[in-house]
């Protein structure tokens, strides 16, 4: 009897590091399911196309979030040789509630800041969030496209806390 209480004894002692490595395992997992719901959020600028002089031309921007809501964003929109300026932005989609306010910088890019003045959220999905308008200058010329980015780029949650942002360039054909 004494030797079978034994062999029970260093049977446990033999399934506790199976045990804690059971317990880490979930950890980890834990964590990693946590990390996962902080995923990257994409946000992507559209194309537009205006001849030269042309004015209120269009560009969306949409969002892809796949996993939280966002409270707010902001984003320096410039174009690649600054022929086109921002008159106008305009909340769409799921962010229709939103106030979507501008400014053109003096380094021709357009900034835009999509908030909620009542508190409300981009929930998560995708689609159009911004129509920005844009008039095309004179002096753009004929035939040629040019890039669409983005810099100073800001997204936040509910909690107002910064969310990993891809940006995707769009274009602007003249």
């Amino acid at each position: 009897m004494v030797w079978h209480n034994r062999k029970d004894e260093h049977m446990k002692k033999k399934c506790t590091p199976i045990r804690l490595a059971g317990i880490a395992l979930s950890i980890l997992l834990a964590v990693c399911l946590a990390s996962c719901r902080q995923a990257e959020v994409i946000l992507a600028i559209g194309s537009g196309s205006g001849a030269p002089g042309s004015e209120n031309n269009m560009v969306e921007i949409s969002i892809d979030n796949p996993a939280q809501a966002i409270k707010g964003i902001q984003a320096d929109i410039c174009d690649e040789g600054n022929y086109l300026q921002g008159v106008a932005c305009e909340p769409v989609g799921s962010a229709s509630a939103f106030t979507c306010a501008y400014n053109e910088l003096s380094d021709g890019c357009f900034r835009i800041i999509l908030l909620s003045l009542s508190g409300d959220v981009i929930p998560e999905g995708e689609g159009s969030i911004i129509r920005i308008s844009y008039n095309v200058s004179e002096d753009a010329p004929d035939d040629r496209c040019v890039a669409l980015t983005a810099s100073n780029t800001a997204v936040s949650d509910e909690e107002r806390n910064p969310i990993a942002t891809v940006i995707q360039k769009g274009s602007f054909c003249f």
